[in-house]
């Protein structure tokens, strides 16, 4: 009788054990909801809003240069016709300073411009428009820094951008884009790691203000925060005709502001 108490008191304690390690071995887990972590969805989506605004160096600056060079542009002057010959592995120095607010903004990125007018795919570059031409192809690479209100820090990003329908007031825009770096935010906490969009599968551009005006992209953070967690964060850009661009982050929504590259709380 007494063995069989034993026995019977061995096994909840091997239990509370395994359960006891099993808890801390969640400590080495991917960041995210739920865990008590230096990157927290508010600072996901700081990260993802600079990652995509005009003012920081992000995606949309990416995408309004390549609707420019669609319609002749060349830099850093140009003009306003196609049939311009195109910058090819070109560095281009974008430095951008302003205050707005009270806030300050500034950028210095050198942008290896990588631009060629295409014919029926990806793979069809020419180096000139020519008549008839409805898409391009572009791959540019920068590296530098920036600093906006929320977030500063020292990276590099590079994307794959292919618009056709260039000859229309509303573009497609296939591609991804990935930034790294280490990134400084509120308080002091540190994302060294990436920001990256999935294959966008194609959303539409307005040519006359070069921006996303209807269509979602899925974007990510994988790295690691300044107390050495792995963070893995997704979001979620949502445009639509008529409304205010939008960010999603682990169920909270934010707006974001395309130029300054800033999410604000709902």
């Amino acid at each position: 009788m007494n063995n069989a108490r034993t026995s019977s008191l061995r096994v909840p304690m091997a239990v509370a054990l395994a359960v006891t390690l099993l808890m801390a071995g969640c400590k080495s887990d991917p960041s995210g909801p739920g865990d008590t972590v230096t990157i927290t969805d508010t600072d996901a989506a700081d990260l993802f809003a600079m990652a995509y605004g005009l003012h920081s160096g992000g995606l949309s600056m990416l995408l309004s240069d390549a609707v420019a060079v669609s319609r002749g542009a060349q830099f850093p002057a140009g003009t306003d016709k196609k049939g311009a010959t195109i910058l090819r592995d070109t560095t281009v120095v974008r430095n951008r300073s302003f205050s707005e607010g009270g806030k300050s903004y500034t950028i210095n990125y050198n942008v290896i411009y990588d631009y060629s007018y295409t014919s029926n795919g990806f793979n069809n570059p020419k180096d000139f428009f020519f008549a008839g031409n409805k898409e391009l192809k572009c791959l540019p690479g920068m590296k530098g820094t920036v600093t906006v209100p929320k977030v500063s820090g020292q990276d590099s990003a590079w994307a794959q951008i292919f618009y056709i329908n260039t000859d229309s007031s509303i573009y497609t825009f296939n591609g991804k884009y990935e930034r790294i770096g280490v990134y400084t935010l509120a308080g002091g906490k540190t994302y060294d790691g990436k920001i990256t969009t999935a294959l966008v599968p194609g959303v539409r551009l307005d040519s006359a203000t070069k921006e996303i005006i209807d269509g979602d992209i899925q974007v990510s953070l994988r790295g690691e925060s300044s107390d050495g967690k792995r963070v893995e964060w997704a979001g979620t850009y949502t445009f639509r005709i008529g409304q205010a661009p939008r960010l999603a982050v682990n169920g909270r929504y934010y707006t974001l502001d395309v130029k300054k590259g800033e999410a604000t709380k709902q």
